[in-house]
């Protein structure tokens, strides 16, 4: 028999050469071919639909518009060209946020010379939601995620660069937010008659908020006194082509300039020029390219983004089975037959998990998963309880309980980025047709 100081010496081995081995299984998953891609162009059209969708969805909670600038859309276009060669390989939400140098978005945006409050450099304000597939079925997962929903409805940030680019399955998203010190970006509203006002509301600020607001025309005559600071306020009649609004706290002073049509630019900080674009490839929209101080007008969105309808599936004939509890998920094929779930995925509170990953813990066919064969997930260092309907459990996906996705919200199924299903954390079961 073993003494019990060789057993502790034992088991602490194995513990340490189980996080050796993890910590390698995390960085295997990393992309590894950093060679040069051929450039893809950013689809400006559906990159200005998908912000459109995020500024609707930030109005409706109270929350200023975003405006386009620049230098984060060229760490968008950056970062989405570095990943999108790997998109079907990428199996956790990290790995779409990491460059080649395993930089993550603000040491991005630090490295692009993106303004940080103060001296520090680690006081940057920055954030990155990706997405794939249609317009609606990545602002649907947004919304459904509590933290993609916590970055696009961010109070602080007033700027954002947006990348999209064509993939097989739709369109790969790529939404960088940001704000910077001093610049207080204006949104006039699609009708043309009012503005929408922003404040500084970073942690990193030394004075926060704005006390009052004036507006001038374009020579600094006065159109208003100073008053109270809102969220919005009314053009005045007779105004051309743009003025200057003023802020005031205390005895600090931004003044911004706005162009009240969509010809010219707007939300520009007098005293705060934009940073240099230092990522690449260039962004390839060409609005604000000649002169990186000009920041392209943002339109306040008419249409709120619906979420599409899922349609109500028997369980005793579903293709696909989830049933899941407070520890563990398990996903089975419900059917008579083989079904291919290939490029079937689970995406839910910033945790996805696909069948690449299932399959690559274990080998096993997906193209033609057997009927009554079974995949599942389940929080680390539990003991999974097999159900008696799974002929045979092919691969099995630990996660610590911060990502335990399942029992925290609303949570997706979807294969090739369309959403089959959207299930509940209370229900426990969840029903999937495939395609």
């Amino acid at each position: 028999m073993m003494s019990n100081t060789y057993t502790r010496h034992l088991g602490h081995w194995i513990a340490r050469i189980t996080v050796i081995l993890l910590i390698l299984m995390g960085i295997s998953n990393l992309p590894q071919n950093t060679a040069a891609q051929p450039a893809v162009a950013n689809d400006t059209v559906k990159a200005a639909e998908i912000l459109a969708q995020v500024n609707a969805w930030r109005v409706e909670n109270g929350l200023w518009p975003l405006t386009v600038n620049p230098t984060l859309e060229a760490l968008a276009m950056a970062q989405a060209s570095y990943v999108l060669p790997f998109l079907p390989n990428i199996q956790n939400e990290e790995q779409y946020h990491l460059d080649a140098k395993l930089r993550n978005p603000r040491q991005r945006g630090e490295a692009a010379g993106w303004p940080s409050y103060g001296t520090n450099a680690d006081r940057i304000e920055v954030g990155e939601n990706a997405g794939v597939g249609t317009a609606r079925f990545v602002m649907n997962f947004w919304r459904s995620s509590p933290i993609h929903a916590k970055a696009a409805l961010n109070p602080t940030y007033r700027e954002v660069g947006v990348a999209a680019l064509p993939t097989k399955n739709g369109t790969f998203y790529m939404i960088d937010f940001g704000a910077r010190p001093d610049v207080l970006p204006v949104v006039v509203s699609a009708d043309g008659t009012k503005l929408w006002l922003t404040e500084e509301k970073s942690r990193y600020a030394t004075v926060t908020g704005a006390t009052r607001v004036r507006l001038l025309d374009a020579t600094g005559k006065p159109l208003t006194e100073f008053a109270a600071w809102s969220s919005t306020l009314t053009i005045p009649a007779d105004v051309p082509d743009s003025l200057q609004v003023v802020y005031m706290t205390g005895d600090k002073q931004v003044t911004t300039m706005v162009a009240l049509r969509p010809s010219l630019t707007s939300a520009v900080a007098t005293n705060t020029p934009a940073p240099a674009i230092s990522a690449s490839p260039t962004p390839a929209s060409a609005v604000g390219a000649a002169n990186p101080t000009t920041v392209p007008v943002t339109r306040a969105p008419d249409v709120t983004p619906t979420v599409p309808a899922v349609p109500t599936i028997d369980p005793a004939k579903a293709d696909i089975l989830l049933t899941y509890d407070a520890t563990s998920l398990i996903l089975r094929n419900n059917s008579a037959s083989a079904e291919d779930v290939s490029n079937l995925s689970i995406l839910g509170s910033g945790v996805t998990v696909g069948m690449p990953l299932w399959t690559k813990l274990s080998d096993f066919p997906s193209a033609a998963f057997p009927s009554s064969h079974c995949v599942a997930i389940q929080l680390s260092n539990t003991d999974l309880s097999i159900p008696a309907n799974c002929k045979w459990t092919r691969s099995i996906v630990n996660l610590t309980p911060a990502k335990i996705f399942w029992t925290m919200d609303n949570f997706i199924v979807s294969v090739n980025g369309t959403t089959l299903a959207t299930c509940k954390p209370g229900d426990g079961i969840c029903a999937i047709d495939l395609p």
